[in-house]
């Protein structure tokens, strides 16, 4: 019996950096029944040369190149839409699939074919690789649906996988919101009932890093739900077992579309990076990322915070982590 094959959705923009060891890990798979779709998105640095280079060595992988920027969301639709496979793999263009990754998932999918979306643990890593933390999302779907109706999303989008049926079903991803498109996504799949489950072992590498970079462009008609109040997405989640949720969560939707006026407002990265170091007990890496920050934007008084933030013992990193992810367990490594 043939076994599944799994299509790899990547959308890339500006990706060089880490894009080449993101592939070879991708391609290191012990599971080897795999497509990779892979779009760049008006890239101006080598991404799509690092595409070709790769794809010219492997024909699992079909790369696709967009003429002007569309943003993450809607290619991730794209993709979808070209995908063989039944089973969607999400994966970012800078973070790293573990060998086992998809082994672990087919075997899985395999015994569970009810099951919708199945995500797992993951490490935090920085630029360098090094592995700043663990990170253990809650296990059961009610601790999950707890998590989306408080706001909180704790699961690492590239760590999905999904039925690509499923999804489709419900619409896709929604493109009015650009930034946070996979908690849109989750909530709706509550709304239709689909199945998640957790693999308590990590699969997957995140990249924290100061250069990430987040695609797409804003608009009036954009929603960022990470500068909404949460309540908003909170009432709409908590709605998700109740005839009429869509209507009503659209209806959220669109008033926290109106209300949000400042998508184009953008702050230095580094904070939340920080905290997952003092977790995991990397102060030098604390102490250099806020001179860094200092350096480049001495006005954002994070920075400074960062540094007081070196001097907090560890059970202190992991206790303010705690109180704004308490649905995550994380670990020193």
């Amino acid at each position: 019996m043939e076994k599944q094959l799994f299509t790899v959705v990547m959308s890339c923009y500006n990706s060089e950096k880490f894009l080449k060891s993101t592939l070879s890990s991708i391609i290191a798979q012990t599971y080897q029944n795999w497509e990779l779709l892979a779009v760049d998105d008006t890239s101006d640095d080598s991404t799509y040369d690092i595409l070709k280079e790769f794809a010219a060595k492997d024909s699992r992988i079909r790369l696709f190149r967009q003429k002007e920027n569309k943003g993450l969301t809607y290619n991730l639709n794209l993709l979808v839409s070209y995908a063989k496979g039944d089973y969607i793999v999400r994966h970012d263009a800078d973070d790293i699939s573990l060998p086992e990754r998809f082994e672990a998932m087919y075997e899985y999918v395999s015994n569970n074919k009810a099951c919708s979306l199945i995500y797992s643990d993951y490490y935090i890593i920085d630029d360098e690789d090094n592995i700043l933390c663990l990170s253990q999302p809650v296990r059961s779907y009610d601790s999950l649906v707890s998590a989306f109706s408080q706001g909180y999303n704790p699961i690492a989008h590239g760590s999905v996988v999904f039925k690509k049926e499923d999804v489709v079903k419900i619409g896709g991803y929604c493109e009015s919101v650009i930034k946070g498109q996979d908690y849109d996504l989750y909530l709706r799949l509550i709304l239709n009932k689909n199945k998640f489950s957790c693999l308590e072992r990590p699969l997957y590498k995140q990249r924290v890093h100061g250069e990430s970079i987040n695609q797409g462009h804003f608009n009036k008609n954009t929603v960022n739900y990470k500068s909404l109040d949460r309540e908003v997405y909170a009432k709409a989640s908590l709605m998700a077992y109740h005839d009429g949720y869509k209507k009503q969560y659209n209806y959220y939707l669109d008033t926290a579309a109106m209300k949000n006026k400042n998508l184009n407002k953008v702050y230095p990265s580094g904070y939340s990076e920080c905290l997952y170091a003092l977790v995991g007990g990397k102060r030098k890496y604390i102490i250099k990322k806020a001179f860094f920050l200092i350096k480049t934007n001495p006005c954002f008084l994070k920075s400074y915070l960062l540094l007081l933030l070196s001097l907090i013992p560890f059970s202190g990193g992991k206790f303010l982590l705690t109180k704004r992810m308490p649905y995550f367990t994380l670990k020193k490594i």
